[in-house]
């Protein structure tokens, strides 16, 4: 509802500002989603230094090594198995953040 206020009121320096911020954010958080398995992987080497090597301390490093692995891994074995295991694999990909279980 802001947006359209802002965009209704035709005052174009509002506009402009408001449409900065925004593109910023976005890229801020486009960022940070793209570089989570990386600082993940920056946190597993620091607790790997100062740390036990426990399976505890190490959830980080499977983590960012799982993040950075799986989509190339998914992708790679849709086209080695069923189609209809393919089909699955693919459809609960893009479902699997819209959907929510109450």
């Amino acid at each position: 509802m802001l947006a359209i206020a802002i965009l209704g009121s035709n005052i174009h320096w509002l506009i402009i500002i408001s449409g900065t911020l925004f593109v910023l954010l976005i890229l801020l958080i486009g960022l940070i989603f793209t570089l989570q398995a990386f600082l993940l992987l920056w946190n597993a080497w620091i607790m790997w230094r100062h740390e036990s090597h426990t399976l505890a301390n190490m959830l980080t490093l499977y983590l960012g090594l799982a993040i950075l692995i799986l989509p190339f891994l998914g992708n790679l074995l849709s086209s080695h198995v069923p189609q209809p295991v393919s089909y699955f694999w693919k459809t609960l990909q893009q479902n699997r953040f819209c959907c929510k279980v109450f």
